[in-house]
């Protein structure tokens, strides 16, 4: 069961105690009035679930801080910035504001890719704790080189008996 389909399950069941009890309780009038408040104050977190089970594009605060790989990016002016993004556990959509500098930033990184400059780019998304609310993006570094080879060493070679 993924986390979605168990927040579903304890919100529907929350949601189910909170009706019952509005319909059937015999108790005072306060909390069945306390009761009737709290279902429509638990009524709209179903769509939040659905907005994160259905990948519909999100918030940055939605995905895990660090630095992760940009999948594609779509620019619609004065909209926003759509971006996919390849997180720890499953690809991640995120809206953005619009903004020129930022669209113009990705576009020169997204130029650069498609000529072969590089080899892709990254979103650097702040934690939690951390207070940015600027998004950075930098180049995808290059993979580490292999130790060069001494020419005149032998390669090992086993053996054994059979």
């Amino acid at each position: 069961m993924t986390t979605y389909e168990a927040l579903a399950l304890v919100l529907s069941a929350a949601i189910i105690a909170l009706v019952s009890a509005i319909i059937w309780a015999r108790w005072e009038t306060r909390l069945r009035i306390t009761a009737f408040f709290a279902f429509f104050a638990i009524v709209p977190l179903p769509t939040a679930v659905v907005i994160a089970a259905l990948s519909w594009p999100g918030l940055a605060w939605t995905v895990q801080g660090g630095d992760h790989p940009v999948i594609g990016v779509k620019l619609v002016q004065d909209e926003g910035i759509y971006i996919w993004l390849d997180t720890d556990e499953n690809p991640r959509s995120l809206r953005l504001p619009w903004d020129n500098a930022l669209a113009n930033e990705l576009q020169d990184m997204i130029d650069a890719e498609t000529q072969g400059e590089s080899g892709g780019f990254l979103m650097h998304i702040p934690e939690l704790w951390e207070l940015e609310e600027t998004y950075q993006f930098s180049e995808v570094p290059p993979p580490p080189q292999a130790p060069p080879k001494d020419p005149g060493e032998e390669p090992l070679r086993y053996e054994w008996d059979a």
